[in-house]
């Protein structure tokens, strides 16, 4: 007997910036053409869903910033009541194809798009393509809130203590409103944001520059990683739009609405990835628009694109080495060729974050952690790997690709350990840490902590479950002291978060990987370097965001006000920009 289907709900949502639609009817135009603005993303029902829209993880709270009322909800219609299947009731609009860019700004529309977007990442990210699990939020409320009109401003932003994240509007040059909630990648971005700080909460907190860097790379990755495996979006590059548009060029820019709108910015789009972006001291090269390819080391979003353009380059270098491998002289399709890359650097792009250190990661850890990843997933890995490493040396972010090789037990056994017991139980995970302090690069430390342990199911192409690979993921965190001389009114002892993450192979035992931060010298330079910044700025703030709190955002660090210093909310340093 055929397995039955769960049921579902139909949401609708963007999937580009309407930008493409304005484009479109512009004269001699080089945009690219879609056959349609709309997607439905097909969640399955798992019984939660209710008017707002929200289910268990993300609810909508559509509220108006100038009354601080909140508007009604789109309401939700269970399948059976009038409906075939179950879909929230966006009144009497008719969405399709020739919709213009302004009839899609309606409440039920700025509610469904965005709560239907939050969910189809949340379902990229826990698919058995990539990380397979289920993941948790950093915060302690089970909903993430969505607040789609959140005010004017030329934002939009993940807030930890409030579980939201918030989307804002402006006035375009042009006439017409930029609203970030209806942003496919902006929303994505965001979500992105919310995702990794329950993977990796360190992260947020940060004082390296690299590790605050690391957030918005990721989520820029993510933007257009699912672009990149969007069948409707590649075949309509291919078959609708001008053959002047280089498909590699155009799915890399990041939020082309948003950008073409922001004054005195060049080039239509907020960032790209593709790009020559290094940390060579050397390089005084200037992209197209003027634009130094060699970023402050403490302008975040500049220094992002050093490592999303890395990561991007190997999805262009598998892409052209899919393209050699056309058989029998037949021309392959755009999609043919395309699809099958993005989707192997995906796998090895985001389960990397798996593999991750806890701590303040730098680039070289992610790359390490990419590399592990790759191994760990395909069986011949190599190519992946030694484009990763050519990347990074030549942008600059290690000076030798040997900074990438790591000395761990992999492909060692944890024999005689019982796992399941070490994934359940506290007492045990901690005397499992205890007994191997030499593997977890522990050392002498003489307090740590055991951080929630995670089991995964990744799949390796297939579609059977019982093809799939379980994967426990094991971390613990420290804290080391580092001192820094901002000054005789500033603090100069800071704690700053280290860790370790082992991966093995249950059924095994096999180590696929053990990595440790990196905790060089370089790396207590950079983190000088961004406190020296926020300090002259006068960033540094002694106060402490709570849960609930709102906060100040873009304040900076704010820190705890004790003999030794933690900062807390310096991803707002992000606020910025989107």
């Amino acid at each position: 007997m055929a397995k039955r289907r769960p049921p579902t709900v139909q949401l609708p949502y963007l999937i580009r910036d309407r930008d493409y639609l304005r484009r479109t009817d512009e004269p001699g135009a080089l945009a690219p053409l879609l056959a349609t603005p709309l997607q439905t993303h097909v969640a399955v029902d798992d019984g939660t869903f209710r008017d707002g829209p929200a289910n268990a993880r993300v609810a909508v709270v559509d509220r108006n910033p100038a009354s601080g009322q909140v508007r009604s909800g789109a309401t939700f219609v269970p399948r059976g009541v009038g409906k075939t299947v179950s879909c929230y009731d966006l009144g009497k609009r008719e969405l399709g194809p020739e919709t213009k860019p302004e009839e899609f700004e309606f409440d039920g529309f700025f509610q469904v798009s965005p709560f239907a977007t939050v969910l189809k990442t949340l379902d990229f990210f826990e698919d058995p393509q990539l990380l397979g699990r289920k993941l948790s939020w950093a915060f302690p409320s089970p909903q993430l809130v969505i607040v789609p009109r959140a005010g004017v401003t030329a934002n939009a932003f993940y807030e930890r203590g409030t579980n939201s994240l918030e989307f804002y509007y402006q006035e375009a040059a042009a006439g017409h409103t930029v609203y970030t909630a209806l942003s496919h990648d902006i929303v994505v971005h965001e979500a992105t944001h919310a995702i990794l700080d329950g993977l990796a909460p360190d992260l947020l907190d940060a004082i390296l520059p690299q590790s605050l860097a690391l957030h918005e790379a990721i989520a820029d990755l993510s933007a257009i990683s699912q672009t990149l495996l969007n069948e409707m979006v590649v075949w309509s590059i291919e078959n609708l739009s001008p053959a002047a548009v280089e498909p590699r060029e155009a799915l890399s820019r990041v939020a082309e609405e948003f950008g073409s709108a922001r004054q005195g910015e060049s080039g239509n789009f907020l960032r790209r990835l593709k790009n020559a972006r290094t940390l060579d001291p050397n390089d005084n090269s200037r992209d197209e628009f003027g634009a130094p390819n060699r970023p402050d080391p403490t302008d975040l979003h500049a220094l992002s694109q050093v490592l999303s353009g890395a990561v991007y380059s190997v999805f262009e270098k598998r892409l052209a080495a899919t393209h050699r491998k056309e058989r029998d002289g037949l021309p392959a399709s755009l999609d043919e060729l395309l699809l099958p890359a993005a989707r192997r650097v995906a796998r090895i792009t985001f389960r990397a974050l798996d593999y991750l250190p806890p701590g303040e990661a730098s680039f070289a850890d992610y790359g390490r952690a990419f590399l592990a990843a790759a191994a760990a997933t395909y069986s011949r890995p190599e190519q992946e790997q030694t484009w990763l490493r050519e990347e990074f040396v030549r942008r600059g972010i290690v000076e030798s690709a040997a900074e990438l090789d790591v000395a761990t037990a992999s492909k060692a056994l944890l024999t005689g350990i019982d796992l399941a017991a070490i994934v359940k139980d506290d007492a045990a995970a901690r005397r499992f840490a205890e007994d191997h302090r030499e593997l977890l690069g522990l050392g002498t430390v003489p307090a740590f902590d055991v951080m929630p342990r995670a089991v995964a199911s990744r799949s390796f192409g297939s579609k059977r479950v019982e093809d799939r690979r379980t994967e426990l993921v094991f971390r613990v965190r420290w804290e080391e002291v580092e001192t820094h001389d901002l000054g005789w009114t500033e603090p100069s002892t800071w704690a700053v978060p280290h860790g370790t993450t082992l991966v093995v192979e249950p059924d095994s035992g096999e180590v696929l990987s053990c990595l440790t931060t990196d905790a060089g010298p370089r790396r207590h330079g950079e983190r000088a370097a961004m406190l020296q910044r926020w300090v002259r700025e006068g960033k540094v703030k002694e106060a402490a965001f709570g849960p609930g709190e709102r906060g100040q955002h873009g304040a900076g660090a704010a820190r705890a006000g004790t003999r030794l210093e933690r900062p807390t909310g310096s991803v707002r340093m992000l606020h910025a920009e989107s």
